[in-house]
């Protein structure tokens, strides 16, 4: 991600860590005083957490709040995100299999991850290695949709081999 950019976080542990990385990382501050990075959310946790960072315009959609997952869902997260070309999509998952692609355990969650991901002109999947070929309820998109998967560690060969028919790039960070 570079400066400048617009950011799309949907709501989980991981993409919360993300979001602070993103917060308080230098390459992101501007001697100008001027947002050095765009984040559009719709988890209320990641919304609070970065409105005190100078360096952040922060953006939440609107929707109906799951107390389970501080995220928002439902038809005004769709609304909201059809105003928006991003950057960057960074999207937590709960399960990732080549059959499957990418998906979730709620159907609300699932609908708003899709959208983030239609609107996105990159999109990166984190997810731990407990998620990889896992599959679980609601389907996010497909593998060939998602431009990398960042893990903390290597996949099964046969997952490589799903990825790399996909064309996503993996990543494996320490």
């Amino acid at each position: 991600m570079a400066p400048g950019d617009t950011v799309g976080l949907n709501g989980g542990t991981t993409t919360t860590e993300v979001a602070r990385e993103l917060g308080k990382s230098e390459r992101f501050i501007r001697a100008d005083g001027e947002y050095g990075i765009t984040i559009v959310t719709n988890a209320l946790n990641i919304g609070y957490e970065l409105s005190v960072r100078a360096n952040v315009k922060i953006v939440v959609t609107g929707g109906v709040a799951r107390r389970q997952s501080y995220e928002l869902i439902g038809p005004l997260v769709r609304d909201t995100l059809d105003e928006f070309a991003l950057d960057v999509v960074v999207l937590g998952v709960d399960g990732l299999t080549g059959q499957y692609g990418a998906t979730t355990m709620h159907e609300g969650e699932a609908e708003v991850s899709r959208h983030f991901a239609s609107v996105g002109r990159r999109v990166i999947v984190v997810a731990d290695s407990t998620k990889i070929e896992r599959s679980t309820f609601a389907r996010i998109c497909p593998l060939d949709r998602i431009d990398v998967l960042v893990t903390d560690r290597g996949v099964p060969a046969s997952f490589a081999t799903d990825l790399a028919a996909a064309g996503t790039e993996l990543v494996v960070a320490d």
